[in-house]
């Protein structure tokens, strides 16, 4: 007997249950604007949520796009000859306007081949002399134009080069030299001596002499 009454009672209650639900979705049904806005706050529900993340995951990104980056240094531009740096700006070095000579240089042939860079002569042969506090250089060869005419060029060597540089610019010609001209009719001439005044010399011809290089005249 009380096995049956609590099968009955068990009964009764699951039905109770199936009527209460019944009754709450026939209400829910009964109110379509209660059900509507509930689906309404659910999406902003959703869509606060979905944004919040997204934003959380825009920062991260940024950060570590931050943190890997490196640092890159700035790259000075390098100065160019003639020229020091500062923290802003490039200031050019002043010009050294003078650098004298505190010595002359020992006369005699100089054993080394002239560079070929004069346009209008060609130099086999070169020697240094000295007179009076004063050195000079000279170079024999003879004409491109008319290699049966020799040459001598004579060009005093400056005490202050610094000096004399700053008048070339000054006078818009830095390269300006004062060089003595002697032509010979005996062709290529050949130094082989320097004593005094005097270099001793022979040309292709077969003929041999001497020349006054200050006074610019040749001798026997």
């Amino acid at each position: 007997m009380e096995k049956k009454k609590y099968q009955r009672g068990t009964k009764g209650n699951s039905s109770e249950g199936n009527s209460r639900r019944a009754i709450v979705i026939k209400k829910v049904q009964q109110y379509p604007l209660l059900s509507g806005l509930l689906a309404c706050l659910l999406v902003v529900i959703l869509g606060l949520w979905f944004s919040t993340n997204m934003g959380f995951a825009k920062a991260a990104t940024s950060t570590l796009s931050s943190v890997k980056t490196p640092i890159r240094s700035k790259v000075l531009p390098t100065p160019f000859a003639g020229q020091k740096t500062t923290n802003k700006h490039v200031t050019p070095i002043p010009l050294i306007t003078s650098c004298p000579s505190t010595s002359l240089p020992q006369p005699g042939v100089v054993n080394i081949a002239v560079p070929d860079t004069d346009p209008a002569y060609f130099f086999s042969s070169s020697a240094v002399g000295v007179s009076d506090g004063t050195a000079y250089t000279i170079l024999a060869g003879y004409v491109k134009a008319t290699p049966s005419q020799g040459i001598i060029a004579t060009t005093p060597i400056s005490s202050d080069p610094c000096k004399d540089y700053v008048a070339g610019l000054q006078h818009n010609n830095p390269a300006a030299a004062a060089r003595s001209i002697a032509l010979s009719p005996d062709g290529d001439i050949t130094i082989t001596g320097v004593s005094g005044n005097l270099i001793s010399f022979h040309t292709a011809n077969g003929t041999s002499g001497h020349f006054d290089f200050i006074k610019q005249s040749f001798q026997p």
